[in-house]
């Protein structure tokens, strides 16, 4: 296994990060899949998620959540249709219990759920991709969500600014034969490198310690095309629709950068002064370096903007966000380790 130390720079410059990357690729191990199949597998799903999934098809898949009766998110998760079924790309330790509250709801739908983790296996590409891939990266990256057939395996362009990023989805051995022929030339890099990713690009994550807390405009669903407007109803669909027209939203997700010797863990509570009460937590954090770590955190908006957030006490460590005068500063490159 490769070090991304040398593949991969966070900077800043213009009030705001920039990464630097190179082609590379990664094994995605932490990651499960339940396969949804038969006659009514997108009519299954677009009744409960939050997306329009009559907008998937062999070309396309796309980002999506599923809420609870209250509009609060349960889970989140990439779409991605591969032959004849649509593949829910879950977090590991979440996919059997997902699979057994999602079978609540089939009734009389003609439509299974399966757990296809033992089956299937998961690699991101970072490109831009080498040209003997058949993929021409430049129409992919402007369309998210768009879909290529590679060696028998499906690969999803996802979403990210300034990040050429692809999933690619298939049998073990299909993978395998991907990673080691197609792409045999991108370094292989660490399994970190890929949450690091989805923090910095605002890809939300949702593990079991955050589930039920979040609505879908807080972490920005909208901008992913993970949240429709127009598709009619599913669980939580008129709280999430009356905010959108009525309410105020208080709450929304950030990345941002905070010196600590520790990661901390999904769910941890943000604190502020003059307040005893949470304003916000933390959804997923990774090292950048020894010193520094990459959060993504929702946090009331109010607080957020000044830039008096901390990590678990008032006396904890202050996050940085952007503008700001955090680590690195202006001009200077964060070598990932």
């Amino acid at each position: 296994m490769g070090s991304i130390t040398s593949l991969c720079q966070l900077g800043y410059e213009n009030d705001t990060w920039t990464l630097r990357l190179g082609p590379q690729k990664t094994r995605l191990s932490q990651f499960g899949f339940i396969q949804v199949r038969g006659e009514d597998a997108s009519l299954f799903l677009q009744s409960l998620l939050t997306s329009d999934v009559r907008q998937i098809n062999s070309e396309r898949g796309q980002f999506s959540s599923w809420c609870d009766g209250k509009g609060r998110i349960q889970a989140a998760f990439w779409l991605l249709p591969f032959k004849d079924a649509i593949y829910l790309i879950v977090p590991l330790a979440m996919v059997a219990g997902l699979i057994a509250r999602l079978r609540m709801f089939v009734l009389r739908a003609k439509v299974t759920l399966r757990d296809a983790t033992e089956d299937m296996a998961l690699i991101g590409l970072v490109g831009p991709l080498p040209d003997e891939s058949s993929i021409d990266s430049q129409t992919i990256l402007h369309t998210p969500g768009a879909v290529t057939q590679i060696s028998d395996c499906a690969v999803m362009s996802i979403h990210g600014t300034g990040v050429i990023r692809y999933l690619a989805l298939g049998s073990q051995l299909q993978i395998q034969q991907l990673s080691q022929h197609v792409f045999k030339d991108l370094p292989e890099v660490s399994e970190s490198l890929w949450p690091l990713l989805d923090i910095f690009t605002g890809i939300p994550h949702i593990e079991e310690a955050t589930t039920g807390e979040f609505i879908p405009q807080m972490l920005s669903l909208e901008a992913l095309g993970a949240l429709s407007f127009n598709k009619g109803c599913y669980p939580g669909q008129e709280v999430v629709a009356r905010l959108q027209y009525r309410g105020q939203l208080k709450r929304k997700m950030y990345r941002a950068i905070v010196v600590t010797n520790e990661v901390p863990p999904p769910g941890t509570r943000l604190a502020g002064p003059d307040t005893q009460e949470s304003i916000g937590q933390v959804l997923a954090a990774e090292r950048l370096d020894s010193e520094t770590v990459l959060v993504q955190v929702v946090v009331v908006i109010e607080r957020k903007e000044s830039n008096a957030v901390h990590l678990a006490a008032l006396k904890g460590p202050r996050l940085c966000f952007e503008p700001d005068e955090g680590v690195p500063q202006s001009g200077e490159t964060l070598n990932v380790q």
